[in-house]
C-alpha cells in the first residue's frame, strides 16, 4: 500500500494513489490524468484540480483541493502537528459536526502518515459547485457576520457539555499550551511589535512579555467554565458563503474552550476597526440568541460582553506572532486585533480577574 499522506504534490497527482486513497470504494474507475488549476503555497499549501477518469460513475467528485504540509514550503512545518490535527478532525469530527447542521467542505479522504505525523485531507474542490471563498481581508459587512456568527452559534451548541464531542481528544495547540510557553521567544515576539506591525497602537500593547502573561489570566479567567469546541482562527479568510450561509474551514487549531475565544477572534478580524466598534454589541447579542434559538443559551449572558472584551487578547496574540503570512495581512489584522484589546482595556480585565 502506497503512503496514505505523501509529503510530496506530485505523488498526490499520481493516478494510481488516488485511484488507490481517494476513489477506493469506486470499484474499476481508471484515473488518466489530473490538471492542477490553482495553487496556494503557505505554511500549508492547497491545491484545487480535476480528475480525467474512466469507468467513473455518474456524481463522482472530479473537482478536488487537496490541503497538506508538501514539498519544500511544508517541509519545516510538519512537525508542528497542525496538519495531523486537521486530518483528525476531518476523519474523526466532521461527519458528526455535518449531521447537526454546520457547513462543512465535503471531506473525501483524510489520513495521517504514523512514519512522520503528516496530515492530508482531500476535499471537494467548493468552488466547483459555487461556493464562494473569502480572503482574509475581503470587505465584510456586518450581516455576514450576522451569518458566520450563527455558523459558530451552531458548532458550540453541538459541541458542549453532554454531546458526543466534548470529550473527543483533541491535540493541538491551544489558549493553555500558549499561555503555558509562547508559540515563538518572546524577544522575537518584542522585536516584532516593536517593528511596523505594533505603530498603530498604543504602548501598553507593544509589551512581549506583558501580553503573553495576560494569556495566562485570560486562561485562568475562564479556567472551570463550560466549554465547547471553538475553531480557534475564525477570522474571514477560513469562511465561505454557499447556498446562502457562511461555512467553515482550516480546522488546523480546534480546541476545547470558552465559546469568546471564537467570537471575539471573528468579529475583531474580520471587521474593520470602525465596523467592529459601531456593531460589536448588536452582532454579540445576535450570537447570544442564536444559542438561545438552538437550545443552549450562554448562562452568564449578563457577563458575556466582559467575556468577549477578555477574550480579543487570544486573537491579538495570535496574530502578533505571526510570520508567515503576507505583510499587510499582518499588520491589518494586528491593528484591527490590538485596538480591540484597547477599545475593551483587556489587559486591565484579565487582570483585574486574577486578583
Amino acid at each position: 500500500m502506497s503512503n496514505p499522506a505523501p509529503l510530496r504534490l506530485a505523488e498526490i497527482l499520481e493516478p494510481s494513489w488516488l485511484e488507490e486513497h481517494v476513489y477506493a470504494d469506486i470499484p474499476g474507475v481508471r484515473v488518466t490524468g489530473t490538471t492542477v488549476i490553482w495553487k496556494q503555497e503557505n505554511t500549508a499549501t492547497k491545491v484545487r484540480l480535476t480528475v480525467e477518469a474512466e469507468n467513473a460513475p455518474a456524481g463522482m467528485v472530479r473537482a478536488l483541493c487537496v490541503k497538506g504540509m508538501l514539498d519544500e514550503s511544508g517541509a519545516p512545518w510538519v512537525k508542528n502537528g497542525v496538519s495531523r490535527t486537521e486530518a483528525h478532525f476531518y476523519s474523526d469530527l466532521a461527519p458528526g459536526l455535518r449531521a447537526a447542521g454546520l457547513r462543512l467542505p465535503d471531506c473525501l479522504y483524510s489520513a495521517v502518515d504514523p512514519a512522520t505525523g503528516h496530515g492530508l485531507v482531500v476535499m471537494r474542490d467548493m468552488e466547483s459547485v459555487g461556493a464562494r471563498f473569502l480572503t482574509a481581508l475581503t470587505p465584510y459587512t456586518a450581516e455576514q457576520a450576522r451569518h458566520s456568527l450563527s455558523e459558530l452559534a451552531r458548532l458550540h451548541a453541538a459541541t458542549g457539555p453532554g454531546t458526543p464531542f466534548h470529550d473527543y481528544p483533541v491535540q493541538g495547540t491551544t489558549l493553555a499550551s500558549m499561555a503555558a510557553l509562547s508559540l515563538i521567544p518572546l524577544d522575537l515576539l518584542q522585536e516584532m511589535l516593536d517593528g511596523p506591525r505594533g505603530d498603530p497602537l498604543p504602548g501598553a500593547l507593544r509589551d512581549a512579555a506583558r501580553l503573553h502573561g495576560a494569556l495566562a489570566r485570560l486562561q485562568a479567567r475562564f479556567s472551570g467554565s463550560v466549554t465547547c469546541l471553538v475553531h480557534g482562527d475564525a477570522h474571514a479568510g477560513n469562511l465561505y458563503f454557499h447556498e446562502g450561509g457562511a461555512g467553515i474551514i482550516d480546522w488546523q487549531i480546534p480546541q476545547h474552550g470558552h465559546w469568546a475565544l471564537d467570537v471575539a477572534y471573528h468579529v475583531g478580524a474580520a471587521l474593520t476597526v470602525e465596523d467592529r466598534r459601531e456593531h460589536e454589541r448588536v452582532l454579540l447579542e445576535h450570537y447570544l440568541d442564536a444559542r438561545e434559538m438552538l437550545g443552549v443559551p450562554v448562562a452568564d449572558r449578563m457577563g458575556a460582553f466582559a467575556d468577549y472584551g477578555a477574550a480579543m487578547l487570544y486573537g491579538y496574540y495570535l496574530w502578533g506572532i505571526t510570520r508567515r503570512v503576507q505583510q499587510d495581512v499582518t499588520h491589518e489584522f494586528v491593528k484591527r486585533l490590538g485596538l480591540a484589546v484597547d477599545d475593551h482595556d483587556s489587559l486591565a480585565r484579565v487582570a483585574a480577574a486574577a486578583i
